[in-house]
């Protein structure tokens, strides 16, 4: 791991691997990891970039009936069957202080997932690809006396998936917009209302 950082700047990152031969026949495995964060932040602004990505490969042993594990529970029913996964995420945020008391804020984010296993000879892979991405904007001051706190916003939310037996796909959109006040000894009321599309 490491960790770094100048003035406004900094980045963490880290990475790590397992090897691990397994308790039984074909049951070795492999686990590796990267990441990092890159952050920035000025004058009413803050920015962040993050990337991470997982790996894990292994065999597949198999189910042993009692009487095989009696006889040898280290054994493997199957010797070829075997599996891996891949994983990969990032994500960008901005948050940015405007005058009167506005903050506007936007994020968003990626993942992408494959896997591969192969079973007593056949083959089934699979790819989950989703994302996310919102705006929004905030104000906090004072209304009729009391604090509070009014924020709106878009939320874009879609995920695909395509695999050997069936594929899918799915669309969320939401606009939404909400009040909070803080009323005497920190009781807080909420009002809001959320619009939702969604395609599937």
């Amino acid at each position: 791991s490491l960790a770094w950082a100048s003035g406004g700047l900094s980045l963490d990152a880290s990475a790590s691997r397992r090897l691990a031969d397994g308790h039984r026949d074909n049951f070795a495995s492999r686990v590796g990891a990267a990441a990092f964060t890159l952050q920035w932040r000025g004058p009413g602004v803050k920015l962040a970039a993050r990337y991470g990505e997982d790996h894990l490969a292994s065999g597949l042993p198999g189910a042993l009936t009692a009487e095989q594990f009696r006889a040898d529970p280290t054994q493997a029913a199957a010797l070829a069957d075997h599996g891996a996964l891949v994983q990969r995420r990032s994500a960008l945020q901005a948050q940015v202080e405007l005058p009167a008391g506005w903050t506007l804020l936007a994020d968003g984010g990626w993942r992408q997932k494959d896997s591969h296993a192969v079973f007593g000879g056949f083959a089934a892979d699979a790819r989950v690809d989703a994302a996310q991405w919102s705006l929004r904007a905030r104000h906090q001051g004072q209304l009729a006396g009391l604090r509070h706190t009014l924020t709106a916003g878009f939320d874009d939310n879609r995920w695909q998936r395509g695999a050997s037996f069936n594929d899918g796909a799915q669309v969320n959109r939401g606009l939404f917009a909400r009040e909070e006040l803080v009323l005497g000894q920190g009781t807080r009321v909420g009002l809001g209302l959320r619009r939702e599309w969604v395609t599937k």
